[in-house]
């Protein structure tokens, strides 16, 4: 039965994940929360682990951690490790660095050449922002010509002469015959162009920035590492005894002596071992076997069928 340790530094989540695992069915004498007063505890780790974690744990519990030590049945052992993460089972890998440094020397056992590491893997969504174009306005201005017209009004001066016949008596005393000249002016106005430029509307270009909230779905995936537990397969010698034991008691009577027996026995045994049957009992393997049998065995299944369910049957358990 695998035996699963959960580090935790608050002892409330220590204490609700083993609750937790009791009322998911784990049995409750085998849950144990371990703090620094339970030295028998404690000292029974040696049994479980090697030096080196011990006393990591040893020593962690001591400074006020608390361990949780749970023996499941290997098909618990996925929904354990879940649950201890679930309550925030401290990272050993980690606290075991941060000891290494402060202690100045190891604390976990290091990984033994022939050991198999298999990886927990989980995948996380990570979301970013980029900025997309989306479009975009261009703005410019045009220079366009068109006819005006303006009506002023302007002065034009002209001069006339003229001459008229008169007759009237002058007093010849005034110095009349004096020669004299004037000039008289004639002023024309003209028209002067020039032109003023003024700002008769403006146009403003800006952005409005709005954010929104969107919400990204996606699956991601975890990998999970099973561990199941296999007994080393025994060969047909080490059973030799125990199948002689059989033949004596169940056998004997049938008037063959236990030699005749052992390719039956040996067939049982090679048919609980193999992998392409593994997953079938007798009940389901029988007629198989038989068909098996029979065709290197004719009639003759019934006088071994015993011997052969016998030793399927122990190299099994």
């Amino acid at each position: 039965m695998p035996t699963l340790f959960g580090l935790f530094d608050d002892a409330k989540a220590a204490q609700k994940a083993a609750d937790t695992l009791v009322a998911h069915g784990i049995a409750k004498d085998h849950v144990h929360v371990l703090t620094k007063a339970d030295h028998a505890g404690l000292a029974d780790l040696k049994n479980s682990l090697e030096a080196d974690d011990v006393h990591f744990y040893t020593d962690s519990v001591n400074d006020g951690g608390t361990l949780l030590v749970v023996d499941a049945l290997q098909k618990q052992v996925g929904d354990v490790a879940e649950t201890l993460h679930k309550y925030g089972m401290v990272d050993v890998e980690h606290r075991a660095a941060e000891y290494a440094k402060m202690h100045g020397k190891k604390a976990l056992r290091e990984h033994q050449e022939e050991d198999y590491v298999l990886p927990v893997i989980e995948e996380s969504l990570e979301v970013g922002k980029r900025a997309v174009e989306r479009g975009r306005v261009r703005v410019y201005n045009r220079i366009t010509e068109r006819a005006v017209e303006e009506k002023v009004g302007l002065r034009d001066e002209t001069i006339h002469v003229e001459r008229r016949v008169v007759n009237r008596p002058v007093d010849i005393t005034a110095d009349l015959f004096q020669e004299r000249s004037f000039e008289v002016v004639e002023i024309d106005e003209e028209a002067i162009v020039s032109k003023v430029a003024r700002v008769i509307e403006e146009v403003v270009v800006s952005k409005e920035v709005a954010e929104n909230i969107q919400t990204i779905k996606d699956t991601v995936r975890r990998s999970d590492v099973e561990i199941e537990k296999v007994a080393a397969v025994r060969t047909f010698d080490d059973f030799h005894g125990d199948f002689k034991t059989y033949f004596t008691s169940h056998l004997e009577k049938s008037g063959h002596k236990f030699d005749k027996f052992l390719p039956a026995f040996k067939f049982g045994h090679t048919l609980a071992n193999s992998e392409k049957f593994a997953k079938l009992d007798w009940a389901h393997l029988e007629a198989g076997a038989k068909k098996t049998w029979e065709e290197k065995n004719p009639g003759t299944w019934t006088a071994f069928h015993d011997a052969v369910k016998h030793a399927f049957e122990k190299a099994r358990a």
